[in-house]
């Protein structure tokens, strides 16, 4: 969604330098007249005095009736312009580029720069986009929005973008989808290779027929077995004692982390002061450190086993079992099976 901006100073500069060139550049108008219609030169006129008031949406409308009655390029730059204004960027650059083309215009040519700097203010804006496909019938759509047909060949038109992000889909029917993110800038033309593979297509069947060696007349129906490896993931019975165990280490090293919490409790009530006549000191300090590597194996071994558990039961492991079952009857036999 393009979010209104004020003009900028060189889109004023362009505005006021065109309606003075206007004034200045065209005859005074006639007197009215019983038609109903507006000639041209004054839809102009009356264009320019919205967009000086600032109202760009009815001026373009002016300025876009004018150009219907007489195609003028005059009327096609004010248009572009004033698209300009209102960041209409894409259609401000078309209808700009077409303008400034007619260059033996005495009014285009009286006001080439300043629609030039106009033009390269524009085309800051915009990038380009060239879309290769494989096939020719697939359509390119930018942004959720159908916008031409893919080419086979770089002679494809290039397409005019946003400066930006934008979500690039190449689509055709019986071919699956392709969709990425591009980025399109000012002065380098991006291209996107777009190969698309065909969708499958029809009703498959797992029935086979063959004609048999002899005719029975009793059917006759054998089960068989036919081995396939696919992959599985999920916990097995080795993740869960891996987990187990992780739960008993950590149990142990909170117990061991209490433990050796309520030995530092009483070594610091019991063994303030340097002397330690029985001992008794030493021993706490000696059990702390052992239930403190207690506490600490504990958390390490649990949280060890805690990730080899995971691991185990993200890793994907081949299974087997696909079962095909085969019957005989009045000398054909037919197998089937779910593979």
């Amino acid at each position: 969604m393009l979010v209104r901006r004020p003009p900028s100073l060189v889109v004023s500069f362009v505005a006021a330098a065109l309606a003075s060139r206007l004034a200045h550049g065209q005859s005074a108008p006639e007197a009215p007249s019983a038609s109903p219609i507006v000639a041209p030169e004054e839809l102009v006129r009356r264009g320019v005095a919205e967009r000086s008031a600032g109202r760009d949406e009815a001026a373009l409308a002016l300025f876009q009736q004018a150009w219907e009655q007489g195609h003028s390029p005059v009327a096609l730059a004010q248009i572009a312009v004033t698209e300009q204004s209102l960041g209409r960027w894409l259609l401000a650059e078309r209808h700009l580029r077409e303008a400034l083309a007619s260059a033996e215009h005495p009014y285009i040519q009286r006001n080439r720069a300043a629609l030039e700097e106009a033009y390269a203010t524009i085309r800051r804006r915009v990038g380009t986009l060239v879309v290769v496909s494989n096939v020719p019938s697939a359509t390119v759509w930018i942004d959720g929005e159908p916008v031409a047909s893919a080419s086979a060949s770089e002679r494809a038109e290039p397409l005019r973008l946003l400066v930006g992000s934008h979500r690039l889909e190449v689509r055709a029917e019986g071919y699956f989808t392709v969709s990425r993110p591009i980025e399109i800038t000012p002065d380098v033309p991006a291209r996107e290779e777009a190969t698309l593979r065909a969708e499958e297509r029809g009703p498959r069947s797992d029935a086979v027929v063959l004609p048999a060696r002899s005719p029975d007349p009793q059917p006759r129906a054998q089960a068989l077995v036919a081995p396939r490896e696919a992959l599985a993931r999920g916990p097995r019975p080795a993740s869960w004692a891996l987990w187990g165990g992780a739960l008993a280490a950590v149990v142990i090293g909170a117990a061991g982390h209490g433990a050796r919490e309520s030995l530092a409790v009483r070594y610091n009530n019991e063994c303030f002061g340097p002397n330690d006549p029985s001992g008794a000191c030493s021993s706490l300090r000696g059990d702390g450190g052992v239930m403190l590597g207690v506490a600490i194996g504990g958390y390490l071994v649990g949280a060890g086993l805690a990730i080899a558990g995971t691991i185990d039961a993200l890793v994907p492991r081949r299974s087997t079992t696909v079962s095909v079952g085969a019957s005989a009857s009045g000398g054909v036999v037919a197998l089937g099976g779910r593979f």
